[in-house]
């Protein structure tokens, strides 16, 4: 920062017409909206947030161009400049006579930036050098012997942290994909158009994973994008696939739609289904994804070492979805990703991911999975579109709350509503929250300003409803098509043991020596807690030796 300006640089008392000219320039520029702003800058553009520090200690850094969301060096919507008009000093915007270089420290990493036509050669030349980000593409290395990963679609994890921003061209069309950074802010002033076969596509790696307690779900996350969803893969698993309305088995995560809130008290209750067919974006879908039957099904002889028989018709082929929904653009979706509690569909990887033990030895377990979701190539018959984010994200009412679509880190009201920690319920932002910004990508509930509810009356959390809903999940095999297995844990003079098979039971607890502490029939979902009075190493036996668990009693 400057506390006074530069003197103009001038050369036989003329302004330089090369990079060392200081002369000031200005175009359209966007924050957080489509509302029409301004940028001003040299022949080098450095369009930060903030000022840079004078020392190395120095804190006093000045607003720049904070929350900047797009630039326009085409001039697009630039056109109120009359010479009969008499505000002649500020119109037009546009006035570039072309750059040397751009920088954009602080600003959005979704930074949408349109180019001029090659008419101004050295702007255009140096935003198409610039602004360079990773090309959509399908992972076709191998992890083991008999990989197929032409079937997977499986897609690695990119690297965003050089990405600058997104280029559009002065056609309003891409020259290259359009990889969406999570949390960072995307605004899109100007609509466009994604390039001939160019995708927009997304990353996220997940918070949370989906789990039982007390019976019901948590770990749920949130999410909303720009563009309607085609693909949705990982880098190891390959392509996954959500439980919609009459295909609730068989599918690798879930997908939730609110279609109704009703009061509660305390809490409100939030009525969360399943994707629904016949609606916009409903196609036939054909999944090759053989990944799970490859890697541990066929691995194991089609079988573990309980005898469980797996999906040898489901996973070892290709089918067809019939009528599956799309993820739509701009639509708020709940969406669950399989924890070690769903077992090889698991997603989350590392210390606490689903090792398979009963099946093959030396299976490893895999990877976190990093989630991609992405558009179809952007065709003459199906061109991908981004509108004007003003106008298509959505406030949809129900029961006077405003579930809302979000691409931006703002700061929310008191009263608003943001998904819990948990995963489990809509929470509501207090007067003194410390955080209370929405996060991009992820929607929030407006408290209710609708004659249906008054604002004292909204209530403490927005809960989702296994009971009127379509959020309940505690049989593992009817979710994936399973055989089922029973999940046994120690704690502190306790075992307790819940059944994820689709009938009864009989479980028997005991010692290492063989002698037999109880029994019981567990029925499906049931869960029992036996208390055990002394510490050690105790077996879980169900079902004569099928499936067998070791826990330690503390």
């Amino acid at each position: 920062h400057q506390d006074w300006p530069t003197h103009i640089t001038k050369s036989s008392n003329r302004l330089p017409a090369s990079d060392a000219s200081n002369r000031v320039y200005r175009a359209p520029a966007y924050y957080q909206s489509a509302d029409m702003g301004v940028a001003h800058y040299n022949p080098h553009a450095y369009l930060a947030a903030k000022s840079a520090p004078k020392t190395i200690t120095d804190t006093d850094l000045k607003d720049v161009y904070p929350n900047m969301t797009a630039i326009d060096f085409a001039g697009h919507n630039d056109n109120t400049w009359t010479l009969g008009g008499t505000t002649l000093f500020y119109q037009p915007l546009l006035d570039d006579d072309g750059l040397v270089g751009i920088s954009t420290n602080g600003q959005t990493k979704n930074l949408l930036v349109y180019a001029p036509s090659t008419d101004n050669q050295k702007t255009y030349t140096v935003l198409n050098t610039t602004f360079e980000e990773p090309e959509f593409k399908f992972n076709d290395e191998t992890i083991y012997s008999t990989d197929n990963p032409s079937n997977y679609k499986r897609v690695a994890e990119a690297n965003s942290g050089e990405i600058m921003g997104h280029l559009v061209q002065s056609d309003l069309t891409t020259a290259s994909d359009h990889l969406l950074v999570d949390k960072q802010d995307f605004n899109c002033p100007i609509a466009y158009t994604m390039g001939e076969g160019k995708r927009m596509w997304y990353q996220r790696s997940p918070e949370r994973y989906v789990a039982m307690a007390d019976g019901k779900a948590k770990g749920w996350e949130d999410i909303c994008l720009p563009f309607e969803v085609e693909l949705v893969t990982t880098q190891t698993k390959g392509e996954i696939t959500h439980f919609y309305q009459n295909s609730t088995k068989g599918h690798e995560y879930w997908l939730r739609e609110l279609t109704n809130i009703q009061g509660g008290n305390p809490d409100d209750l939030g009525i969360f289904t399943y994707p629904r067919i016949g609606t916009e974006g409903t196609e036939s879908k054909v999944y090759t994804n053989t990944f799970l039957w490859d890697y541990y099904y066929s691995r194991s002889a089609f079988s573990d070492a309980n005898s469980d028989k797996y999906q040898q018709n489901y996973y070892n082929a290709s089918h067809t979805y019939e009528r599956y929904p799309l993820q739509q653009p701009d639509k708020p979706y709940l969406i669950g990703f399989p924890s070690d509690y769903y077992y090889e569909f698991d997603l989350s990887g590392g210390t606490s991911g689903f090792r398979p033990q009963n099946t093959l030895k030396g299976i490893d377990r895999l990877d976190k999975q990093v989630i991609t979701f992405a558009s179809k190539p952007s065709a003459e018959d199906h061109l991908v579109n981004i509108g004007v984010s003003d106008a298509t994200v959505k406030k949809e009412e129900y029961y006077g709350y405003l579930f809302c679509t979000n691409y931006m880190s703002k700061d929310l009201e008191a009263g608003s509503y943001r998904l819990s920690a948990a995963g489990d319920k809509y929470e509501k932002l207090t007067t003194d929250a410390t955080d209370a910004k929405a996060v991009p990508f992820r929607p929030y509930f407006m408290k209710p300003v609708s004659p249906t509810r008054t604002i004292g009356e909204s209530a403490h959390n927005i809960i989702f409803s296994d009971e009127t809903s379509q959020m309940d999940m505690n049989t593992v095999s009817d979710q994936f098509g399973l055989d089922g297995d029973i999940i046994a844990k120690g704690g502190k003079k306790k075992i307790t043991v819940l059944s994820l098979m689709p009938y009864s039971i009989d479980v028997r607890i005991v010692t290492p020596a063989g002698m037999t502490l109880t029994s019981f029939t567990l029925d499906p979902s049931e869960e029992v807690e036996t208390r055990i009075e002394t510490s050690g190493v105790y077996i879980v036996d169900g079902e004569d030796g099928r499936h067998v668990k070791k826990v330690i009693v503390r």
